[in-house]
């Protein structure tokens, strides 16, 4: 068995979301569809978009009170500081995010669409990560972790130039 672990920026109160909610379906209508990070302009455009039954909100992330509280971890749940992800504490063999520091360690890397960081903290991870192939599009970076004198294995996939096939 493989054990995987997913690292986020946090999770918002759902006291919060739901507040926020109700304000926006005053202006879409009923919510439809909602995405926090709308890629039709880039997986980095900073934009959200709500569709409602009476229309479309497209905007920027910086002109929106919930996406900034959300970004500046003003109203993130508190379960969120103990989550044990957040240090690679869970004991799994991989943890998959979001590679948001992309464009400063591989530049020639970065898609539009988005890259994927898989940390390989287990043998079996490195193996079940390398195992995926010519499916991917992969680089290996090593890195350190000064705290235990444990290596780990940073692999980037870029999961947008072939679909992986099952």
């Amino acid at each position: 068995m493989l054990t995987a672990e997913v690292i986020c920026n946090s999770v918002p109160s759902v006291k919060v979301w739901r507040v926020y909610k109700d304000e926006l379906e005053k202006r879409v209508g009923k919510l439809k569809e909602f995405s926090f990070r709308d890629k039709s302009a880039g997986w980095q455009s900073g934009s959200f978009r709500a569709v409602g039954e009476k229309g479309e909100l497209v905007t920027a992330q910086n002109n929106d009170c919930f996406m900034r509280g959300f970004l500046q971890h003003k109203i993130t749940r508190e379960s969120c500081g103990s989550c044990k992800a957040k240090n690679g504490a869970s004991g799994a063999d991989i943890t998959l995010g979001d590679f948001w520091k992309i464009n400063y360690l591989h530049r020639s890397f970065a898609d539009k669409k988005g890259v994927s960081l898989i940390l390989t903290h287990t043998k079996k991870g490195e193996e079940a990560v390398l195992a995926l192939g010519d499916s991917v599009s992969v680089k290996k970076v090593a890195l350190f972790k000064p705290k235990s004198q444990i290596q780990h294995c940073l692999v980037l996939a870029n999961l947008t130039k072939t679909e992986v096939k099952s």
